[in-house]
């Protein structure tokens, strides 16, 4: 999770929450979160009722909202002082540098004849081809 904003209440994460879930964007079709799930349907799990059905979009929102609430108390009770700090460093490492950080890595083999990576976005692949590496590898992807 890339959410930079503030977590330390309850409250605080909550309001954003609301506003993430039902108000932002997240693809290039500006579908919202909540746009995004899908119901439960009887038609692949024949047990479930047709209010099971019915009601199973709110069912997982308010699991989603519990799940995210529940990890937000827990590490504003863990004691942690810079916890946010912790996570942000995490996701700047992880997530944020990520494909800087893969083109470095991939530079040190750059005498290799083969690289083989798999499960690479759009971001990383224009990456490369803009890197030291484009002049002496082709990116095959398909």
């Amino acid at each position: 999770n890339c959410f930079e904003g503030d977590l330390s209440s309850l409250d605080t994460w909550f309001s954003a929450w609301e506003t993430f879930m039902f108000d932002t964007p997240i693809n290039d079709k500006g579908q919202k979160p909540c746009d995004i799930l899908s119901p439960v349907r009887r038609a692949k799990y024949p047990q479930v009722t047709e209010e099971e059905e019915r009601i199973s979009l709110p069912l997982q929102t308010l699991c989603l909202a519990i799940f995210d609430a529940i990890q937000v108390h827990m590490m504003n009770e863990s004691g942690v002082a810079d916890w946010m700090g912790i996570k942000r460093g995490i996701m700047e490492k992880m997530n944020l540098g990520k494909v800087a950080r893969t083109i470095e890595i991939c530079q040190r083999y750059a005498d290799s004849d083969v690289m083989c990576l798999q499960e690479c976005g759009r971001g990383f692949l224009d990456a490369v081809r803009k890197s030291q590496l484009a002049p002496t590898h082709y990116v095959v992807s398909s």
